[in-house]
């Protein structure tokens, strides 16, 4: 009789070791797709970066540089006419929207860079705080609880407090570039949209200056 008890408590702690055995590769295969979904973020952000910045920027520098040679251009010509262009109200009013769509399309790129870094910023910080969590739960269901980075042996109360405490910080770090993050958006949105209404105003302003001069 208590040969079988021995037995079936034998059973139950082998049970048991596969049950862990399982769970340990459950949440191993779970870590990996963190980090794996950590580094595919990265490599796309980094893609979505160089493309959509280098479009963006060219678009408003061309958009900054024809509001430059209208200004130029309208100056050029004032020199060269006898009489000036009438009415003054209309010449004041292009040259002050053309001069608005200058510094709105400068300011707007300025700011851009800023907002793609602190966007990447963010989700870089988000991918790694989660590979850290499934790095953590899986070092704690483990029967040796081993550092990964080390391969030294660690103590498991120490180790949780240390993660936890790493993981208040990864949240509060990612919470200010958030709204790091949120006040570049609106700066360079905003500057965008002063930047095309200005544009689209400029030249009503200039088809009416030409149209009464002209």
């Amino acid at each position: 009789m208590l040969g079988n008890e021995d037995d079936s408590t034998f059973l139950q702690d082998i049970e048991k070791v596969q049950t862990n055995q399982i769970e340990i590769q459950r949440l191993r295969s779970w870590y990996d797709e963190a980090a794996q979904d950590f580094s595919k973020k990265a490599k796309q952000i980094n893609e979505y970066q160089i493309v959509a910045a280098s479009d963006r920027v060219s678009f408003f520098e061309k958009v900054a540089i024809g509001a430059g040679a209208s200004i130029a251009a309208i100056v050029s010509f004032l020199g060269a006419k006898s009489h000036p262009l009438e009415p003054r109200w209309v010449l004041r009013a292009s040259l002050i929207s053309l001069a608005s769509v200058l510094f709105a399309a400068l300011l707007r790129n300025f700011l851009y860079p800023f907002y793609l870094l602190a966007a990447r910023n963010v989700e870089y910080s988000k991918a790694y705080r989660e590979k850290e969590k499934r790095k953590a739960q899986c070092i704690k269901a483990m029967p040796v609880n081993i550092n990964w980075d080390t391969g030294e042996q660690i103590d498991p109360a120490s180790f949780w407090i240390e993660w936890e405490q790493d993981d208040e910080r990864s949240a509060s770090a990612i919470k200010t570039l958030e709204e790091l993050k949120t006040r570049y958006f609106r700066g360079w949105k905003w500057s965008e949209v002063a930047c095309l209404a200005a544009f689209v105003v400029s030249s009503l302003w200039l088809v009416l200056l030409v149209w009464w001069n002209f």
